[in-house]
This record gives C-alpha cells, sequence and structure tokens, in this order.
C-alpha cells in the first residue's frame, strides 16, 4: 500500500539523497544531503520527512528551497528511542501539490545493558554549557530492580551530583555537571551508567558541549 494519497501528481523535478543507508545512536544526530534536479519551470519546494519512529523528530535546513538546490536533513534521537531499522520517505512539494520523494534506511541503536541490567533513558541526551557552568538531564531508570547511579568521562575538574543517587525500577533523578572555570571548549561524551546489587548495568551517553564565551 503507498502512504502517498492516490490523487498525488508527480512532479518534473526528483529528489536523491546522499546515503540510502543511515546509523544513529538512540542519544545522537545524523545529518544526510538531499539534493534535488529542476523540472521544466523554475519552482519552490516544501520538504517533508515521513516514517520516523517516536521520539525521532527531522529539521531541513533550509525546508524551502528551489528545485536544483539541495539542503540537510539531520535526525535527532531521543535517548528512549526504541532501537530498530525505519524506512524514511524524503518528500518535496511544489506550490501546486506536484510531489517527488526518495527514500533512505535509518537504524537506530538503543541503549546498552547487561541481561536483568537496567535501561537508561536521558532527556535531553545533549546539553551545551560555557565553561564554568552547569548542565543538567534527567534520567530514567526501567528494569534493574534498584541501581546506583555513576559518571565517568566528565571533563577533567567538574563536579557531578545526583538526586537521588539510588534510583528504584521505573524513578528518576536529576544529574548536574558542574563545569570547572578553566574547562577546554569541546564536545564531551559523558557516561551514566545505573549499577544494581548483582553489579548488573545499563548505560547512556550524555553529550555536554563547552562553549566558548563570547
Amino acid at each position: 500500500m503507498s502512504i502517498f494519497p492516490t490523487h498525488v501528481t508527480r512532479g518534473d523535478f526528483t529528489v536523491s539523497v546522499d546515503s540510502l543507508s543511515v546509523k544513529v545512536d538512540a542519544h545522537d544526530s545524523a545529518t544526510v544531503v538531499i539534493g534535488t534536479t529542476p523540472g521544466s519551470r523554475p519552482q519552490t519546494l516544501t520538504m517533508a520527512a515521513l516514517g520516523l519512529p517516536d521520539g525521532v523528530s527531522a529539521t531541513f535546513s533550509p525546508p524551502l528551497l528551489a528545485a536544483g538546490g539541495s539542503t540537510r536533513l539531520t535526525v535527532a534521537c531521543g535517548s528512549w528511542t526504541p532501537g530498530g531499522i525505519h524506512p524514511v520517505t524524503v518528500t518535496a512539494t511544489n506550490i501546486d501539490g506536484e510531489l517527488a520523494s526518495c527514500f533512505f534506511s535509518l537504524t537506530i541503536t538503543a541503549p546498552e545493558r547487561e541481561p536483568g541490567g537496567a535501561r537508561v533513558w536521558l532527556t535531553p541526551a545533549t546539553e551545551t554549557a560555557q565553561a564554568g557552568f552547569a548542565a543538567q538531564t534527567r534520567v530514567t531508570v526501567t528494569g534493574g530492580g534498584a541501581v546506583r547511579l555513576a559518571v565517568r568521562d566528565a571533563p577533567a575538574g567538574s563536579r557531578v551530583t545526583f538526586s537521588p543517587t539510588v534510583v528504584y525500577e521505573g524513578g528518576r533523578a536529576v544529574v548536574w555537571i558542574f563545569t570547572a572555570p578553566d574547562t577546554p571548549p569541546g564536545r564531551y561524551p559523558i557516561t551514566i551508567s545505573a549499577t544494581n546489587a548483582r553489579g548488573q548495568s545499563g548505560t547512556a551517553i550524555f553529550t555536554l558541549d563547552v562553549a566558548t564565551w563570547p
């Protein structure tokens, strides 16, 4: 069955994607380039993405373009997004409702956990802070029973606090990461783990972008 209504008219322009297979972690984002070729007349195209699973957003930059131009599509996954392979349809529609489309496969990798361990979800999974300031994320834990939260690979000199430190199955906590005033600018992938009394753990990655002072 087609996902498009039967009355849709195909345009004389075309749409293509620079990668037919895109892989992304459940806490991360990926970008592909969408190209178009012009038809018989100048026309403006509106871009859209269909078939994205729950927890995944799509952003086109720019969302409108002249036929023959290109745009960047960024798909961003929340840390709660389930893993799997999803066919994604990209459409371009002109002012007359004429349409062209292309497809790619989106593979999402869910957070890791040991058998019997907890699964860790982060909201947000990415945050930006200037050196000397703090970033915050909320942790949700499913499975594994009572777990103790911990962090590794935080920037040198930073201080991390949990509220609370121990979370029960289905519970939540807030994590604060206080950067040092001399923390170098850059991107820091920080591992947040949840470990139960049997030593079984689950992890998720929190990406901290430390920005330069203006």
